[in-house]
C-alpha cells in the first residue's frame, strides 16, 4: 500500500511560480511604462495594487496558513516506508 500526496504539493509549488511571474508583469505594467494611469486615477491605482498584493501573498502563503504537509507512506513486504514535510 503506497499514500503519496506528492501531486498536491507539486501543485502548490506551480500555481506560486505562476502567480509570482504574473505579479511581476502588473508591476512592471503598472508603474514602469505607465499604462494603467492614463485610465485610472493614482489613488486607484495605489488601491489596486494593494489589493494584487495582498491576493499574491495569500495565494504564496497558503500551504504554510492551511499547514499542509508532504507525506509518502509505502508498506511493502519486507519494508515501511514514512516520510513528511512541511512544503511552505
Amino acid at each position: 500500500m503506497t499514500l503519496d500526496n506528492g501531486k498536491r504539493i507539486v501543485l502548490f509549488r506551480l500555481i506560486g511560480f505562476i502567480s509570482t511571474v504574473i505579479y511581476v508583469l502588473y508591476v512592471f505594467l503598472a508603474y514602469f511604462p505607465k499604462i494603467f494611469r492614463k485610465v485610472m486615477s493614482e489613488q486607484a491605482l495605489t488601491i489596486l495594487t494593494v489589493v494584487v498584493t495582498v491576493v499574491f501573498l495569500l495565494i504564496l502563503l497558503w500551504p504554510a496558513i492551511m499547514r499542509f504537509r508532504y507525506i509518502f507512506f509505502s508498506a511493502d513486504e519486507r519494508t515501511i516506508t514514512l516520510r513528511w514535510y512541511k512544503p511552505g
